[in-house]
């Protein structure tokens, strides 16, 4: 959708010339800065930049999404491996030495 959106207001619009001006437009509108350096007035050209910039904004939104997803499922998959283990250290409490059993202890009045 860039490249389409680039090419778009590349051949719309008159007051952006070459290259480097399409594309520094197009990483304001990306980005949401908007220095206004640059505008463009071609309806085509106006429509192009509004698709990109909605594009835009839904792509950041699921790459946040995905990054947080990320860390809960890695914050999840912690978790899960601390109460097998701590599973594992109750079915086997007569075996425990006195400061494996101070160590649950701890880890127990951490969890309430």
């Amino acid at each position: 959708i860039f490249v389409l959106c680039v090419l778009v207001i590349g051949v719309s619009e008159p007051a952006v010339a070459g290259r480097g001006d399409i594309l520094w437009f197009c990483f304001q509108a990306v980005t949401t800065i908007g220095f206004g350096d640059i505008v463009v007035t071609a309806p085509l050209a106006r429509i192009a930049t509004v698709l990109l910039s909605i594009v835009s904004l839904f792509y950041l939104a699921v790459l946040t999404g995905s990054v947080v997803s990320y860390c809960q499922e890695l914050l999840r998959l912690r978790m899960n491996e601390s109460i097998a283990a701590m599973q594992d250290k109750l079915e086997h409490l007569p075996e425990l030495s006195a400061d494996e059993l101070e160590e649950l202890s701890r880890r127990v009045r951490a969890i309430r």
